[in-house]
């Protein structure tokens, strides 16, 4: 069906539900078991206008917000994100409207932070610095590091990486903030700050055992690249040549896994990890952060700042306090629990150096 049909059928045409209804009609389904599919504002009203099951509104450039607001219950950038249905009836899972540009809304944050204090949280690798080939090229700007620098002369911050703690030091060389390396297993800090997770030192025999493995079985693979960490074993594949390589490499690491039940596997950006089976991810590490220093306050905004699946669990930590923020560093996501987006590390910088300046006023102010 299409506009032509509205007349000769006497339907009126969106907002109003008619043409959904009818066509619901014609196929002998109820209402309430048909799902509709709109990348129109009108369109994604006149179907909840007609309770039909499922609204899922599909965005073009700057309009993800709009159609959620419109009353879409679950927003896509692409039809082709949406791979199973069930998943949104059943309502879990459910994808989450793509977060706005933080870099068009920092009214919106500089409100926020009107008599509160900013506590930053930030990955490296794909935030602070691009993502390249190998880990010990991602070497951070002078210009970033002097401004981490000046960040946190005002506030609290916090890098929390994959990388091993130390290598997260060695590559940022700025005092004063706080490093939490392998995922949150390893943390130090100022003022004596300083944790390493008890049940993971436990299983470190396990990964050594599992790192000589693991050495020994992809030294054939051309372009695999083993990074040993304290807490982690990553196996880079960014520069394997072919998937059917790909998929060898990870049936070698499932192959190790099996053989040490304390490990679990995880992934990332071109990687596989190898980690302690424990409940413990970035999530756990912020919560932890947030106690230790005392920082679960009412005046606080905590804002993290991410680019890859393993900053999701600090943005659903985040999601869940009034005074969290997520920003996902990359294109919009319907998937992600982050709030914001910033595209690149440009667009990074960029917002960091507006939160520098916005604490710079503040400090002027009082």
């Amino acid at each position: 069906m299409d506009g032509n049909d509205l007349g000769p059928l006497c339907l009126e045409g969106k907002l109003a539900p008619d043409v959904f209804l009818h066509a619901a009609r014609r196929l002998s389904v109820e209402p309430s078991q048909a799902i509709v599919v709109e990348d129109a504002i009108s369109g994604v009203q006149a179907a909840r206008e007609g309770r039909l099951d499922l609204v899922v509104g599909v965005a073009r450039e700057h309009e993800a917000n709009d159609l959620c607001k419109a009353g879409a219950e679950v927003v896509l950038q692409e039809l082709r994100e949406l791979q199973s249905v069930e998943q949104y009836q059943s309502g879990q899972d459910q994808l989450r409207p793509p977060p706005a540009s933080v870099l068009e809304n920092v009214d919106e944050i500089a409100s926020r932070l009107k008599r509160r204090k900013l506590v930053l949280f930030l990955d490296y690798d794909g935030v602070l610095t691009p993502i390249v080939r190998r880990p010990e090229e991602a070497i951070l700007s002078n210009e970033m590091r002097f401004l981490l620098h000046q960040l946190a002369e005002r506030c609290t911050v916090a890098i929390v990486s994959g990388r091993d703690r130390q290598d997260a030091e060695d590559m940022v060389q700025v005092e004063n903030l706080v490093y939490a390396g392998s995922h949150g297993f390893d943390i130090r800090g100022p003022k004596g700050l300083a944790m390493q997770h008890e049940d993971a030192k436990k299983l470190l025999p396990e990964l050594d055992e599992a790192e000589r493995q693991l050495r020994q079985r992809i030294t054939g693979v051309t372009g695999a690249h083993l990074e040993r960490k304290r807490f982690a074993i990553a196996v880079h594949y960014r520069e394997v040549a072919n998937e059917h390589d790909v998929k060898y490499v990870e049936k070698i690491v499932d192959e190790v896994r099996q053989e040490y039940p304390g490990l679990r596997k995880k992934g990332g950006k071109k990687v596989f990890e190898l980690q302690p089976d424990v409940e413990w991810d970035k999530g756990h590490a912020v919560l932890w952060l947030v106690q230790a220093l005392e920082l679960d306050k009412p005046d606080m905004i905590i804002l993290y700042i991410g680019d890859d699946v393993t900053d999701e669990d600090a943005f659903q930590v985040l999601r869940r306090r009034d005074s969290g923020v997520g920003v996902r560093v990359g294109l919009p996501d319907s998937g992600t629990d982050a709030v914001y987006y910033l595209r690149d590390c440009d667009e990074v910088q960029q917002f960091l150096q507006s939160l520098l300046s916005m604490l710079q006023e503040d400090i002027m102010e009082e």
